[in-house]
């Protein structure tokens, strides 16, 4: 009887996995491998829908050591969607929230690029946005973020709210900052910044509230 009771715990043990895993034979190798199924469906565009191209003129950034929780990308997705997206809000620690990011009109963007690396999902997000100032604060930013880590979240035209810095161990950081005084009185003064961050995918949406007043 105990013999019988630990055959039938195997089979159902094997049709639990068979239920979340396809097994299939390996081109390769010939081997059989289990693996997750990925939810692909169509990428089209409709007529009337909102594309507006930009960023909004304030982003939102936060020390990652004034972070309490970091959530991750949904556990069962089950749209195509959902592998983009963060729906968990961020805890931040005692006292803390996230702080302001001004940035001038047009000139905000992320660009998301993929790093080469066979059989690899990482990709670059880039932050660039210009701050109109060179005041003591400013030069202030621009002297200890460098060796900072960050969460930074911006938001799109269309609403969209980016996060970067998702991946755990590896924040975002400031990658660049070409500050200017300008050289005539129409120019622009002030400083470009970058936010760099790496994660497996595009910097990807956050549906969640920003904590932005501490508790």
């Amino acid at each position: 009887m105990k013999k019988l009771g630990q055959i039938s715990f195997m089979l159902i043990s094997m049709i639990t996995i068979a239920m979340i895993f396809t097994f299939t034979l390996d081109p390769v190798t010939g081997v059989s491998m289990a693996m997750a199924i990925p939810t692909f469906a169509d990428l089209d565009f409709e007529d009337g829908q909102d594309n507006m191209a930009g960023t909004q003129l304030l982003a939102y950034y936060i020390p990652i050591a004034d972070v309490e929780t970091l959530p991750g990308y949904k556990a069962a997705p089950a749209l195509l969607g959902d592998y983009a997206t963060i729906d968990t809000a961020i805890v931040c620690k005692t006292g803390k929230n996230f702080l302001k990011l001004y940035a001038s009109p047009d000139s905000g963007k992320i660009d998301d690029n993929k790093i080469e690396g066979k059989d690899s999902n990482s990709y670059e997000s880039i932050y660039e946005f210009f701050f109109p100032k060179n005041d003591a604060a400013a030069l202030g930013f621009m002297r200890i973020s460098p060796t900072a880590k960050f969460l930074v979240i911006v938001l799109e035209a269309d609403g969209n709210k980016r996060l970067m810095g998702i991946k755990p161990g590896v924040p975002a950081t400031v990658a660049s900052v070409a500050a200017t005084t300008g050289n005539q009185s129409a120019g622009e003064k002030g400083a470009t910044f970058q936010f760099k961050s790496i994660q497996n995918g595009a910097a990807p949406i956050y549906t969640a509230e920003i904590p932005l007043v501490a508790v």
